[in-house]
């Protein structure tokens, strides 16, 4: 009958409680079988992907929680939902982020996207992970608005927009000597499209005078570098961006 090979993320096998059954996989049926039943179960129903995600979810809080840092202020919120918690109105957008954490300072706020693996998909998912951050982008300098105006006057001097994606193509813990090169290379494209992440930077350098921290000015070289150096040497870090 031939054989299937089978990797779980190991969230997943906490998930199931498969990871309890490893020690006992010589001695006993459930622990020989778990493996492949939940990975066939998981590719015929479907609805245990948003169970899973939502388990992810709130292990992840609690580590949030637990490191003492960051508060999370939201899970899975639209970003209108996001700004109002922090007293900022005007956003009236109904996408959602899946993480608004606020510091224990009050001076920082991230926004999060989390995805389970570096295989992001096509356009049409890459559009769905950068159309926040594009968004937000957009709404610092828009004069209805005034989201950075606003920002500062609730004490927040900086904002981090960050994609963490935790597992590689091979149901391994993400890190810098096993992500995909390619599909980076893939989501630094996309994000640099005219079109999309890059066009809105670029507006607000030329327009607005922004800059990079140290003072440089921002070009499409220098972020298509910062993108691929933040993760490529220490693991997927946010770039810091300031205004004039």
């Amino acid at each position: 009958m031939g054989s299937i090979e089978v990797k779980l993320h190991e969230l997943d096998e906490v998930f199931t409680g498969i990871i309890k059954l490893r020690e006992r996989l010589d001695r006993n049926v459930l622990g020989k079988v778990a493996s492949l039943w939940y990975y066939l179960t998981r590719i015929f129903h479907q609805s245990i992907g948003p169970r899973v995600g939502n388990f992810v979810e709130k292990l992840i809080s609690y580590w949030i929680e637990q490191g003492g840092i960051y508060k999370v202020m939201g899970r899975d919120i639209t970003l209108k939902s996001a700004f109002n918690k922090l007293g900022i109105g005007g956003v009236e957008s109904k996408s959602k982020i899946d993480f608004t954490l606020k510091s224990t300072s009050g001076k920082h706020l991230a926004l999060v996207e989390i995805r389970m693996s570096e295989h992001t998909g096509g356009r049409t998912a890459q559009q769905s992970l950068l159309d926040k951050i594009d968004n937000i982008l957009k709404l610092l300098e828009e004069p209805k608005i005034g989201l950075r105006r606003n920002l500062l006057s609730q004490g927040i001097q900086e904002v981090d927009l960050s994609i963490a994606i935790l597992f590689s193509e091979n149901h391994e813990l993400l890190n810098k000597n096993n992500f995909n090169k390619g599909r980076l290379t893939s989501l630094i494209n996309y994000i640099m499209d005219e079109r999309h992440v890059w066009d809105a930077v670029k507006d607000l350098s030329t327009t607005h005078g922004y800059k990079f921290c140290d003072g440089s000015p921002i070009t499409n070289e220098k972020i298509r570098g910062k993108l691929g150096y933040c993760f490529s040497s220490t693991g997927l870090r946010p770039m810091g961006v300031r205004y004039a």
